[in-house]
């Protein structure tokens, strides 16, 4: 499942199972814990949740779990594993219902292919109606390193432009996660990825936004 996730797609990445489950642990603890006042998560979802990855380490721990992808090959695979009548839908992460609501509601590696920063922020609408006490968007590329980030993209994939001249990849600018949490009354909390064997730690930001 790591591996459907696309974790191991890069000839530089190579995501050992334990720094998957590092990584997950860390966005467990953001997700409940805020200036040291604690909320136990009951449930989990997750927008463009691929196979389902993340969310069977959550449904191991006790959490109920749910989530959507709109590729339908890879919900399929997540339907084998959770059952075909979970919550788990395929579609696109605009057309992800508000109900049922979950504590909290998270996206990882899936802000950067949206089509607009428009299409984000009605993402974003989404999953704040859809969680009950917080919100977690994972692997954000900075906006303020785009030059760096494509440089450095070009130097580790031969014909960078070319080859991924059709695939979206927007940046996204911290303010752009003030601006909504201060609209809605958030608190708001960054982090940056440590996950062991990810070339592109340095590039990206988690962003944590919370209703208690």
């Amino acid at each position: 499942m790591k591996m459907l996730a696309g974790y191991d797609s890069h000839g530089t990445c190579r995501i050992s199972f334990a720094s998957f489950c590092k990584e997950y642990y860390e966005m467990i603890e953001c997700l409940s814990v805020r200036d040291g006042i604690v909320k136990k998560l009951n449930s989990l979802y997750e927008i463009g949740c691929g196979c389902g990855a993340n969310l069977l380490l959550a449904q191991r721990d006790q959490l109920e779990v749910g989530g959507a992808d709109y590729s339908t090959g890879v919900i399929e695979f997540a339907r084998k594993v959770f059952g075909t009548d979970s919550d788990i839908i395929d579609d696109e992460a605009i057309n992800v219902p508000a109900a049922p609501k979950y504590d909290a509601c998270v996206s990882n590696g899936v802000f950067p292919y949206f089509t607009s920063e428009e299409y984000a922020l009605k993402v974003l609408e989404i999953m704040l109606e859809k969680s009950n006490l917080s919100m977690g968007i994972l692997h954000l590329h900075d906006k303020e390193r785009q030059e760096e980030i494509l440089a450095d993209c070009r130097s580790r994939i031969e014909n960078y432009d070319e080859r991924y001249k059709d695939l979206q990849k927007t940046f996204y600018s911290k303010k752009f996660f003030t601006d909504f949490a201060e609209k809605h009354g958030l608190q708001i909390r960054f982090t940056t990825p440590d996950m062991a064997g990810y070339w592109n730690n340095s590039y990206v930001y988690n962003v944590y936004m919370y209703k208690f």
